[in-house]
């Protein structure tokens, strides 16, 4: 259970970090670059809010009510991550075809 824990915290941890990067590489460019970073920052705060989810639901003890929480934030992953994944393949169709 706490291997689970500490690779469920480095994966929170990693995937923050790299959110935070790309945010910031996002507001220094411009263009398609931009573009580029704001997919790639929407799949990794995905990424993220599906270990936060994780964690909750190892963590849940008690009523089955405080199961909807980790499921919202989980829902809420799936949605950044597969927008942001759309994202990307849409940049990469407009790529090939110029």
């Amino acid at each position: 259970m706490k291997v689970v824990l500490i690779l469920l915290t480095a994966g929170i941890i990693y995937t923050a970090i790299q959110t935070f990067s790309h945010s910031i590489k996002r507001q220094r460019s411009r263009g398609r670059e931009q573009q580029k970073h704001q997919a790639r920052m929407n799949i990794h705060m995905g990424i993220l809010f599906i270990f936060i989810a994780l964690m909750q639901g190892v963590h849940l003890s008690g009523s089955p009510i405080w199961l909807f929480l980790p499921l919202l934030v989980a829902a809420l992953g799936v949605y950044n991550l597969a927008f942001g994944w759309r994202f990307i393949k849409h940049l990469q169709r407009e790529e090939t075809k110029s």
